[in-house]
């Protein structure tokens, strides 16, 4: 099943990046009335409309009929040891999944420190 990942970006005039997830969405349209309501309504937000991102993602097995909760797997990129930018990897649905992947993707980049 696709979902949609939700997420504001706030870039700082000392070029620093916030990034706040918002939410993972069943559908693009509900995606989009939840960006109305924070863009027209809450501080922060609505000052900086242009920091909305949807990002879709295939989740295989999911089933929203049964199941409300997906694990967002994502990393913060760093360039000359400054955080650049968030990433988002992967949208699992369930927590055997995401311990799955973590474990192979630590593995294949060398990763000895996480915090999950």
């Amino acid at each position: 099943m696709k979902c949609y990942l939700m997420y504001h970006i706030h870039v700082f005039e000392d070029e620093t990046k916030d990034y706040k997830i918002i939410g993972v969405f069943t559908s693009y349209d509900k995606a989009l009335d939840v960006k109305g309501n924070y863009s027209s309504e809450l501080v922060g937000f609505k000052d900086y409309p242009s920091g909305f991102c949807i990002e879709e993602f295939e989740v295989v097995g999911l089933d929203v009929a049964k199941q409300r909760t997906v694990y967002v797997i994502f990393t913060y990129i760093y360039k000359d040891g400054e955080e650049e930018e968030l990433s988002v990897i992967k949208i699992v649905r369930n927590k055997k999944e995401f311990k799955k992947f973590i474990k192979k993707y630590k593995s294949k980049y060398k990763i000895k420190k996480s915090i999950f």
